[in-house]
């Protein structure tokens, strides 16, 4: 070593800027596995309140606490996070054009190798560039420098694997939650870390240059996995093509029909179109096309039988039709119940809101209540189809437990996000209000209040007995099977 650092010290007077002509001592690269979310895998935390929330960490007053987009939820998400989602966003629906890129066809992505040497095409998330330098102990051994470089290596990278740790989920979520027109990928983000890295001496002193990759893997070939971020059904650019005429025929044949008349007209409409054109899928469709039945190409079809959709099939098509319609609408997920004799089970369901402002629940799948039978003879107007989950608050009464009951907001629950809420500046909580949507612009009408009062929201949703009618906000109810304005 000292023999080399003799070698060089003509090189003492070069700068930093320089430092490609330099001798390289050490160098190498560093390639991570390639880490998956599994966006759809809804653990929950074993210790979640069902009857009491979460208090919000942030105040309802301030303005991304209504937002729509799960993405705006967080506010400390670093830039080129937000970046690659809005990036992802603009592709999804450039396919949905009838434009060809890396979703609809992942080899038109990048080319490189994964950890294990195969074939990985994919997007570059970030890049970061690193340059130390520090004088040269004559005494020290190969083994000394190996040390040294290790230890920066590790400071430099630690704190971005921890911020990645942080985010990537959180990313992975907003992109399954938010974007449901994209029926053909699994929204699942994979990534996979590289950090190159190389020492070079000058006479005293050494110079290390440390470049951290961050890429977002869309295919790989040759692994047991043989990862694709597209489904299985759309594994070629073709078929992709295909599944989007058929979408965009389905929304459009859908919405055509559309009534004219306010919010609430719309909202209902898209319930009861869902509900009679469906019906809930068996174990069968759920063991054989588990990424289709949940997408929401199965609900925007009409599908019965084997291969009906689950909720999430119904949730995100709802989503679908009520963002092309500009009413606001996100998705939910939660274990629950529909009874407080009923087991919990996960659960996907939508929060929209309505032209008063506030936010309201819908379950267009327990609004669908018949599931296909053993022999898949199930036909999409069972004619149990109903309302009860439609536009409800949180303190409405349906099976004789209230809404929030039934339906925890667990998303600051999920498995993959608990680990990292206090490094997230977020607001997972619910924006329901409390009773179900009534309506808006009713005049006040004088109620006599000397008895008990069954009470229903104007959709139908019982809402319990009153002594008085005090506690009720102004608007239409059905009070004792009379429509009353208060």
């Amino acid at each position: 070593m000292k023999r080399i650092l003799v070698a060089i010290l003509s090189f003492l007077s070069l700068s930093l800027y320089a430092q490609e002509e330099l001798p390289v001592i050490l160098s190498g690269q560093i390639t991570s596995p390639i880490h998956h979310i599994d966006s759809r895998d809804y653990r929950f935390d074993n210790n979640a309140s069902y009857a009491m929330p979460r208090t919000p960490q942030l105040s309802l007053t301030q303005p991304k606490d209504s937002a729509v987009r799960w993405i705006d939820r967080i506010y400390n998400i670093p830039d080129y996070i937000v970046d690659f989602y809005d990036s992802y966003a603009k592709a999804v629906n450039q396919v949905l054009d009838g434009t060809t890129n890396y979703l609809s066809d992942p080899t038109l992505a990048q080319y490189g190798s994964s950890d294990k040497g195969f074939p990985m095409y994919y997007l570059p998330l970030k890049e970061w560039k690193f340059a130390f330098s520090f004088g040269y102990n004559p005494s020290w051994s190969q083994d000394d420098l190996s040390e040294i470089v290790s230890q920066l290596i590790y400071d430099t990278a630690e704190p971005i694997n921890d911020t990645l740790s942080y985010f990537m989920p959180y990313l992975t979520m907003s992109i399954d939650y938010d974007i449901p027109q994209a029926f053909w990928v699994t929204n699942n983000i994979s990534w996979s870390t590289s950090l190159a890295y190389s020492l070079k001496g000058s006479g005293t002193k050494l110079y290390l240059d440390i470049t951290f990759n961050v890429k977002v893997v869309l295919k790989t070939v040759g692994t047991e996995e043989d990862f694709d971020i597209r489904i299985d059904k759309y594994h070629t650019k073709e078929a992709v093509s295909a599944g989007v005429a058929e979408y965009r025929q389905y929304v459009s044949d859908i919405l055509k029909d559309i009534p004219d008349g306010n919010m609430y007209d719309k909202v209902k409409y898209l319930n009861n179109w869902l509900t009679s054109h469906n019906c809930y899928g068996t174990s069968i469709g759920q063991s054989k096309e588990p990424d289709i039945i949940r997408s929401s190409i199965s609900a925007l079809k009409g599908s019965t039988g084997y291969f009906g959709p689950v909720c999430e099939g119904y949730a995100r098509a709802f989503k679908v039709l009520a963002d092309t319609l500009g009413i606001p609408c996100i998705l939910v997920i939660g274990d629950a119940c529909s009874s407080p004799s009923s087991a919990r089970e996960g659960h996907m369901w939508n929060e929209v809101r309505m032209d008063d402002g506030k936010w309201y629940g819908v379950d267009v799948t327990w609004n669908d209540p018949i599931s296909a039978g053993a022999g898949a003879d199930s036909i999409a107007m069972s004619g149990f189809e109903t309302e009860k989950w439609l536009l409800v608050g949180k303190k409405s009464i349906i099976n004789e437990q209230t809404f929030e009951t039934s339906h925890p907001n667990q998303v600051n629950n999920r498995s993959d996000l608990r680990a990292y809420l206090k490094y997230l500046d977020c607001h997972l909580d619910t924006y329901l209000t409390d009773n179900a949507y009534i309506g808006t612009n009713v005049e006040p009408t004088f109620i006599d209040q000397s008895n008990k009062y069954n009470v229903y929201a104007i959709t139908g949703v019982y809402l319990g007995e009153f002594d008085n009618l005090d506690m009720l906000e102004p608007g239409m109810y059905i009070i004792n099977n009379r429509k009353v304005s208060r």
